[in-house]
């Protein structure tokens, strides 16, 4: 599992859940994954939380935008 461990508690987390959110490519899938979580998950590709919002034009080069 990309960014989890396989322990018993995330596969249970897997099994119960009504779908995964997979923010990678539906072309790069999980090889070890059961038919079942594959069936549930949605690809989205990368994400970020500057989708969509306009750039600062105020910002210096090198400043953190936290």
């Amino acid at each position: 599992m990309r960014g989890g461990p396989s322990d018993a508690a995330h596969r249970l987390a897997y099994d119960l859940a009504d779908a995964l959110l997979a923010t990678w490519p539906v072309a790069l899938p999980e090889p070890d994954w059961p038919r079942e979580w594959r069936a549930k998950t949605v690809h989205t590709g990368a994400c970020s939380r500057y989708d969509g919002r306009p750039g600062s034009s105020d910002a210096r080069p090198g400043t953190r935008r936290w």
